[in-house]
């Protein structure tokens, strides 16, 4: 990733003295930012400005996030220093202790939500007005950029932790409510929910409750800070222009590994073989194009072989590639093409993308049904059954990270939708499917994402009506369908060592559909 891609940018951070705050700073300021480092104590946001590269480009103050008089202040300072409002900013600052129901003072509870979810809000609020007094235009894409830290624990609770389980909760509501209302004024905002992370704040939680909790995290061990920073500054970056109010796991699969090369390049795939399917074109497609320009040789795979070869014909080097004919619904076929990219490689896939899918709008034909349920979630499953069987086969410990799954899902599979049934249900499927076999793959090695398109134009969805196409549209807090090449970005993301605490996440690609 270019280390220059938020050149010219500030970006404020709050609760930089540590943990995530902390690793962020650090890696916008490699990317280019400018980078406001802000903390409780100002000694802790001098600590982490005395890390950063070139630390005479940032700037270090104190911030009481709960005081909006402070808040203000610490915006006016920007401006004088840089000449702007900052264009990135990531709510980072929190709080937690363990209070149990019957013994929390109130003292506690409400210190909970003012620093998790009152901070957010009046560092959101001030951050976004002083984007919006800056520039008047009523409608503006690439306007500004907004990550919200919150936890899983806001989407699974936190027994003996009730109060900031409830902040973090409200942090996810109040992601995804601005998010809608920002989107079309050109500001987008999206959440991210880590897990368990080796941060200062959770060393003073009982380490025996850590461990138990790791013990049935299907990752088997506690993230650390990078590894959310990584995902916070792709969701800054222009790489997640078609994630609004997204919701991003980082968990290491838990609901409530291996150690990773750091030494491997973020999106460097070379050497690597990846399986495509759905090659041909769309999402699948795009997907091809951007794993070759990272170094990946591809297998394009498509149920109609001359698309695939289209694909291959405008990929770089297409003599590193290969192109195949594969029915996802029949198992001979897709054990075939696993058989053929071992021999012309040398070893099997360690990449694969599940993203050939049909949609069929007709509800009169009851064959579509079957058709639909067998590509979309059946095809999934056979080629992913294959796909980890020649990974594990002679090789079941989870030494090292073996390889990685991505299953494109919808979001209709999630919200549904009255007239495609079928459709909605083979992709609810996928959803789960993504979830149990994440869980039952992170200790051996596989790791198993899943991503949700909004409306994307395709070739898929050059069928609906266009009065349908605009309805849709209209309901997409964005203002507009996404590209493949948008959602293609997020895949290859998954797939890289930047994503390595991300297992049976499901990411949200809508355009902020679904709010």
């Amino acid at each position: 990733m270019a280390p220059d891609k938020f050149h010219g940018q500030v970006a404020l951070v709050t609760g930089g003295g540590s943990g995530i705050g902390r690793a962020t700073c650090l890696q916008l300021a490699k990317e280019g930012a400018r980078v406001v480092v802000t903390s409780r104590t100002l000694q802790a946001a001098q600590e982490t400005l005395s890390m950063l590269p070139n630390s005479t480009d940032h700037l270090a103050l104190q911030m009481d996030v709960t005081q909006q008089r402070v808040v203000e202040g610490v915006m006016a300072a920007i401006r004088e220093r840089f000449g702007k409002s900052p264009t990135l900013l990531v709510n980072c600052a929190g709080f937690f202790e363990r209070a149990p129901l019957v013994e929390m003072e109130e003292s506690s509870f409400c210190k909970a939500i003012d620093v998790n979810l009152k901070g957010t809000f009046l560092v959101t609020q001030a951050v976004t007005k002083a984007l919006l007094d800056e520039d008047k235009e009523e409608e503006k894409e690439g306007r500004g950029v907004i990550v919200n830290i919150a936890s899983i624990s806001g989407k699974t609770g936190f027994p003996g932790a009730s109060h900031c389980a409830a902040s973090k909760g409200g942090v996810v509501a109040l992601t995804k409510s601005c998010a809608a209302e920002m989107a079309r004024k050109g500001i987008r905002i999206n959440c991210v929910l880590p897990g368990i992370i080796d941060t200062p704040m959770a060393r003073r939680v009982d380490q025996k409750e850590i461990q138990k909790r790791i013990s049935v995290n299907p990752l088997g061990r506690a993230g650390r800070p990078e590894e959310v920073a990584e995902v916070v500054v792709f969701l800054l970056s222009a790489r997640s222009s078609y994630m609004v109010g997204a919701c991003v796991e980082v968990t290491g699969g838990s609901a409530g590994a291996a150690a990773v090369d750091a030494s491997m390049a973020p999106s460097d795939f070379t050497g690597q073989v990846a399986l495509v399917t759905g090659g041909g074109s769309g999402i699948g497609r795009a997907t091809c194009f951007q794993l070759a320009r990272d170094g990946a040789r591809v297998v394009v795979t498509d149920i109609n072989v001359q698309t695939a070869r289209e694909t291959l014909s405008l990929m770089p080097n297409p003599e590193k590639h290969l192109a195949l004919q594969m029915d996802v619904t029949q198992q001979s076929a897709v054990q075939s093409v696993i058989t053929t990219a071992r021999d012309k490689y040398g070893e099997p896939p360690s990449l694969l993308v599940n993203a050939a899918g049909i949609l069929i709008t007709d509800p009169s034909v009851d064959k579509t049904g079957t058709d639909v349920i067998n590509v979309n979630l059946k095809g999934i499953f056979l080629v992913t059954q294959a796909f980890t069987e020649e990974l594990l086969r002679g090789n079941e410990g989870a030494q090292e990270e073996k390889g990685v799954i991505v299953n494109i899902a919808s979001i209709i599979g999630k919200i549904g939708h009255p007239k495609n049934k079928h459709y909605a249900a083979s992709k609810g499927g996928v959803i789960a499917y993504s979830k149990s076999c994440a869980a039952e793959m992170a200790r051996k090695g596989i790791r198993v994402n899943c991503v949700l398109p909004g409306l994307v134009k395709t070739a898929m969805t050059k069928i609906f009506p266009e009065k349908l196409f605009q309805t849709m549209i209209d309901e997409t807090p964005l203002g507009r369908c996404g590209k493949p090449e948008e959602i293609a970005e997020v895949i290859v993301f998954l797939l890289s060592r930047r994503s390595s605490f991300m297992v049976g996440a499901c990411v949200e690609v809508s355009g902020g559909r679904d709010m």
